[in-house]
């Protein structure tokens, strides 16, 4: 019964300890008319592209909590509902490689005084590991306009074929930091109506003037750890912490405790090997800890400067010659004070000096290197501003950060995180659709992540 449909072949995938693979795993659910307890699993064999896989390799997670065979059987008073898919992970160092396997699967059950087989043979897909999300971030302009709110959100997100959800926090939670229970039963509510998951806390933690402050130590420190409480409460294990390095640190204790990873963001204008990053995975390196990571922003990959920056500086008056002039010295990675020193002597006026100094807050970073750093990468922020007509990011090679990240294995969510609205905030009657690009981001990234 039901034999065709036991199979869930979006859990088939691969299963990452610190950006190792240690295992696969494979979602099934139960072959009776009605949910039974797990004493009455019999066994599940499996013999995936002619390896056999049974009772001893594998072990069974339902409802949040994990069992080896042998130990299901003593367990009466949990439940594999109806319809429910349950995750069978099967420990394989290296795991099973991307692509098309042939999986001959048997579930043997004791609903009954005697035992049922169903056996279904089918070949399903191992997805690549990276995984796509959205920050709501991307869809700012529309809650600032009143055209979406937290559940539209959250559906636009369900409607790329994805589930991974990142949230910002005052712009996405209502009485921030202490939101209502009501407001934490709607947001798991959510979650569930539209099959989403909570990938990413984005922390509002700055604590950079915390020197200057009585107690501001102790002030930063809190706050942060209140963000941690918040995050867990609404189910995150991933947060994006912002603030000074020794700040950050001194608050891995408590997010250990919690079950919290604190990413510490790679944006322009740090790269990926410089001091900045460097400290950071130093000290994972050194002191071993799970609960900290990096989060590289793909704003750092800018091969060129951003074409809807200075159009609109066009539109307000920079001269066309030296914008372009501007946008090759970008590309050659030439020095920025040279830069705008030669448009001063080419007679550049207060929109060219200030384009010819904009440019240069971007970064060039070679995507290359974020393989050598996959150990650290806990999860990435996807900036992107422009989606052209080809079906590409205008400045950003994204199908050269992808192939890094493939080569080194990453397993985690890339969030798309639109920033491409604010550059026509001169234009009274123009609006750019945030909705609209995200989607075609998310076509781009499923392209290259295959």
């Amino acid at each position: 019964m039901y034999e065709k449909f036991m199979l869930d072949e979006k859990s088939f995938q691969n299963v990452y300890d610190h950006g190792k693979i240690t295992g696969f795993q494979l979602g099934v659910r139960v072959t009776h008319y009605h949910g039974i307890p797990l004493s009455l699993i019999g066994k599940f064999d499996m013999v995936i592209d002619g390896t056999a896989y049974g009772t001893d390799d594998i072990t069974f997670s339902v409802k949040g909590k994990t069992y080896t065979i042998p130990e299901c059987w003593n367990v009466i008073n949990v439940r594999w509902d109806f319809a429910e898919v349950a995750i069978i992970t099967v420990n394989k160092e290296g795991g099973l490689a991307p692509g098309v396997h042939e999986v001959d699967f048997t579930q043997t059950l004791y609903a009954y005084e005697f035992a049922t087989v169903n056996n279904f043979k089918t070949s399903l897909t191992l997805q690549s590991p990276i995984k796509r999300g959205v920050t709501l971030y991307s869809y700012q302009q529309e809650v600032y306009m009143g055209k979406l709110d937290l559940e539209g959100m959250i559906r636009e997100v369900s409607k790329l074929d994805t589930d991974g959800v990142e949230i910002l926090t005052e712009a996405c939670i209502p009485d921030f930091p202490n939101p209502s229970d009501y407001f934490v039963y709607r947001w798991f509510e959510l979650m569930d109506k539209y099959k989403t998951k909570p990938v990413c806390y984005d922390s509002s933690f700055d604590g950079r003037n915390y020197k200057t402050r009585p107690n501001g130590r102790e002030e930063a420190i809190a706050k942060l750890e209140a963000d941690i409480r918040l995050a867990k409460r609404l189910g995150f294990t991933q947060m994006r912490a912002q603030g000074p390095f020794e700040l950050i640190t001194a608050c891995l204790p408590y997010a250990q405790e919690n079950g919290m990873n604190l990413g510490m963001e790679i944006h322009s204008p740090n790269v990926l090997d410089n001091e900045y990053t460097n400290r950071i995975v130093e000290y994972i390196q050194k002191t071993g800890t799970k609960s900290l990571s990096i989060i590289p922003d793909m704003g750092i990959f800018m091969k060129e400067p951003m074409r809807i920056c200075y159009e609109r500086h066009l539109r307000r008056g920079a001269t066309p010659e030296l914008v372009s002039y501007v946008c090759e010295a970008y590309k050659r990675q030439a020095d920025r004070q040279e830069t705008i020193e030669e448009v001063r002597k080419m007679g550049g006026n207060e929109l060219d000096l200030f384009w010819a100094n904009e440019a240069f807050t971007f970064t060039w970073c070679d995507p290359k290197l974020l393989t050598g750093l996959v150990p650290y990468i806990s999860h990435i922020h996807g900036k992107f501003y422009e989606m052209t007509e080809f079906g590409e990011e205008y400045s950003i090679p994204y199908g050269e950060a992808i192939e890094a990240l493939k080569a080194g294995n990453w397993a985690g969510y890339i969030c798309s995180e639109y920033e491409g609205q604010r550059h026509f905030h001169d234009l009274r009657y123009f609006e750019v659709d945030s909705i609209e690009e995200v989607r075609k981001h998310h076509k781009m990234m499923k392209k290259y992540i295959g």
